[in-house]
């Protein structure tokens, strides 16, 4: 009997498995982590390496390249048409000189990569070397693997089998290697027809472990994934992962990584654009920097009153003609989130336009919000969420707008006295993703997603309207902010000094918009 102590995703491993199944032998298989550091696998291996293989009452042999060699050995003599190392010396160097460069420098320089970053860090703890994936090192497997696949499309033409007129170890070398970046949907098969014909029409099942069967039946359900990187905070998408990948039954992995944590503020965006993410919930204030300028019409004062305004924006005409200004930039929007509406805070109360004056308000980059800060007296501050606290707590601003979630998640409100109830704008996120990774996913693929994120949109904002009322009974319990309610009269003060702004912002967002948003929820600003 033989053991072959394995990880589904080393594609030395599966060269293995792949050879074993070519001569006809059934393993037991062991699947091993390797960043475990078992001890029973060490005295196996000190290596720490997989594959490692083991027949009863013999020593154990690491290794791809010396497994091979030993089942040649104790195999191949019998093996006849299937064996994979020929029995003549020249055509056995090339075989090996072949098998080497895949084993050895198409794993260095792609597979290591995309293994390590996509697959074994989720599953790794922190001091095992778990976290973030280093995107500069897929980035380098995405390059690198465009002249491993051209190599191979060469290889393809020249020969009827990578190194001669036969199947051998050449083959099960490079088809393991690509089946693992064909699974993490990283290899560009449009770039070389030879490679991609000589793999599907050969290689694609027994890489990809479907076959034969027993393979399966030690959970090696490779059939093709999609990973969706997702950058983006809150409810919604935990909800839609969870969503996703059952409706798709594991097809699609999503990960989720809260905003600022792989890339810095402003850098998500153009990440999207390089398919270095897939996922993205931005908030609308941030298309203006990318030329969609039409999205701070959302940033303006009073145009909504309440959610079922905002939502017939969101979910009707206008919020799909938005998206389409996106497109030519590389962009898919899928649906927008709600954050909430806004409440103004300072240490000191704002109950009325003249409150804000001289008061440095920290704003979103928004020309819209600038000019509202501005039409109130006040200094508008961009600057980046994470660091709205502590500038807060040391003077740098003064205050703040934000939904009242934002503010006791954040606890700003431990250092703001004083917080206004204005609801005079909403902070909406727009998801978006990577058209090339949209439009290359299968029809099915791309229904189930679209059904997953409707059904998310609508769980996280229900959730988003009770975590907004939630955090503000949290705030007036902890007592250190006095909540303002402004009367009527100031209400209509607060919005006539804010009016000023539809003018100045008119030729940047568009007059014409501004009236189909007010058309759409049968209202004006000032009522």
């Amino acid at each position: 009997m033989i053991t072959l102590f394995h990880h589904p995703f080393c594609p030395h491993s599966r060269s293995v498995r792949l050879a074993l199944a070519e001569l006809g032998v059934q393993p037991r298989l062991v699947e091993e982590r390797v960043w475990e550091r078992r001890e029973e696998f060490l005295a196996l291996n000190p290596e720490a390496t997989t594959p490692v293989l083991i027949e009863e009452g013999r020593p154990a042999v690491p290794g791809a390249a010396i497994i091979a060699e030993y089942l040649d050995e104790t195999h191949g003599a019998d093996a006849g048409d299937r064996r994979l190392l020929p029995a003549d010396p020249f055509a056995r160097v090339e075989v090996r000189r072949l098998t080497r460069w895949f084993h050895e420098k198409m794993f260095a320089e792609v597979t290591t990569f995309l293994v390590t970053e996509r697959v074994y860090k989720q599953t790794m703890r922190g001091d095992q070397g778990g976290g973030p994936p280093d995107t500069s090192a897929i980035r380098a497997a995405r390059h690198n693997i465009r002249y491993h696949l051209a190599y191979i499309g060469w290889l393809a033409r020249q020969r009827t089998w990578l190194a001669g007129e036969r199947m051998s170890y050449a083959d099960l070398a490079a088809a393991v290697h690509l089946s693992v970046a064909d699974y993490l949907g990283d290899v560009p098969w449009n770039e070389d027809e030879a490679a991609k014909g000589w793999y599907l029409a050969d290689l694609r099942d027994k890489a990809t472990g479907e076959k034969p069967e027993y393979y399966g039946a030690h959970g090696m359900n490779l059939q093709r994934a999609y990973q969706i990187i997702c950058m983006m905070v809150g409810a919604n998408p935990d909800k839609f992962k969870e969503l996703a990948e059952s409706r798709t039954q594991g097809r699609v992995k999503v990960e989720v990584y809260p905003n600022s944590q792989l890339f810095k503020d402003g850098e998500e965006m153009q990440m999207l654009q390089l398919g270095n993410v897939q996922m993205l919930a931005p908030s609308v204030s941030k298309f203006g920097p990318l030329g969609a300028r039409e999205f701070e019409i959302f940033d303006l004062p009073y145009i909504f009153d309440n959610y079922d305004e905002l939502h017939k924006v969101t979910s009707g005409p206008i919020g799909q003609l938005l998206f389409k200004k996106l497109e030519s930039k590389g962009i898919i929007g899928l649906t927008y989130w709600d954050n909430g509406f806004k409440v103004m805070s300072a240490n000191k109360p704002l109950r009325a336009p003249a409150d804000f004056r001289g008061l440095k308000m920290r704003i979103q980059s928004s020309k819209v919000l600038d000019a509202q800060m501005r039409a109130l007296g006040a200094t508008p501050q961009v600057m980046a969420f994470s660091e709205v606290y502590q500038a807060l707590q040391t003077g740098v601003v003064d205050g703040t707008e934000n939904p009242p979630s934002n503010l006791y998640t954040q606890k700003m409100n431990e250092v703001q006295k004083y917080v206004t109830l204005s609801d005079h704008g909403v902070i909406e996120y727009a998801v978006i993703v990577n058209k090339k990774f949209w439009d290359g996913l299968p029809a099915d693929i791309r229904d189930e997603l679209s059904k997953a994120m409707k059904e998310a949109t609508d769980y996280g904002n229900s959730l988003s309207v009770k975590e907004n009322d939630d955090a503000l009974d949290e705030i007036k319990k902890a007592g250190k902010t006095e909540i303002v309610t402004l009367t009527p009269d100031q209400d209509e003060a607060m919005r006539k000094a804010m009016m000023p702004v539809y003018k100045d912002v008119a030729s940047r967002v568009g007059q014409p918009l501004i009236d189909e948003f007010l058309k759409e929820t049968g209202r004006g600003p000032m009522n």
